[in-house]
């Protein structure tokens, strides 16, 4: 009779240990996404907002370079964006295909 108590200690002593792995790499792995996905989140907007300043800056050297009497107008529309112009530089891209599908083509 012995034997069989020190069988079934044996095991709940494996199972708890077993039980306490499991709950530790559950907690781990909560820990590290409340640690990890923000910092994943934060560092692809920065790329996000980065990218929109590179394509900006290429549209303000690829326009101003050839119609520097538009620099002021340019520049105030970044400052003081108006849905008219949004929707007139949406109808101009969307003659040559550039539109929402093209740019999220890769989602």
């Amino acid at each position: 009779m012995g034997n069989e108590v020190r069988k079934t200690m044996n095991l709940k002593n494996r199972t708890s240990c077993l039980f306490k792995i499991v709950l530790f790499i559950i907690f781990s792995i909560f820990v590290a996404e409340i640690i990890v996905l923000p910092k994943i989140e934060h560092d692809m907007l920065k790329e996000a907002g980065r990218q929109e300043l590179v394509t900006v800056q290429q549209l303000c050297g690829a326009v101003l370079e050839k119609n520097p009497d538009v620099e002021q107008d340019f520049i105030l529309g970044l400052r003081q964006p108006t849905k008219s112009w949004q929707e007139k530089g949406e109808q101009i891209l969307n003659q040559y295909g550039y539109d929402e599908e093209h740019v999220f083509r890769w989602c």
